[in-house]
């Protein structure tokens, strides 16, 4: 018996590929609860590479991005904290 595709297995992993389904996940970051939001990027992480590659892929990646930064505002040297700020959000979740 052969494996099931990854996407059959990470439903998640194909909606933030999808087209439209992309956005379902985008409003689930927004108004779900800090719990969740965790949960959510936890499994979310792992993909976060692999989804630039994709056109839609790429709306997830910029989502979280500007999640990050929102939840973590930064000092003057902004340049500099966000991407030790976004290093350190993406492997909390984990």
């Amino acid at each position: 018996e052969m494996p099931a595709p990854p996407e059959e297995r990470e439903p998640l992993q194909a909606m933030m590929k999808d087209q439209y389904a992309n956005y379902v996940v985008q409003k689930l970051l927004e108004v779900c609860d800090e719990g969740q939001r965790e949960q959510l990027l936890s499994r979310m992480k792992v993909h976060l590479p692999n989804l630039k590659k994709y056109t839609y892929g790429k709306h997830i990646v910029a989502r979280v991005e500007k999640l990050v930064i929102t939840t973590f505002p930064t000092a003057p040297d902004v340049e500099e904290k966000q991407d030790t700020r976004a290093v350190a959000v993406e492997d909390s979740a984990a």
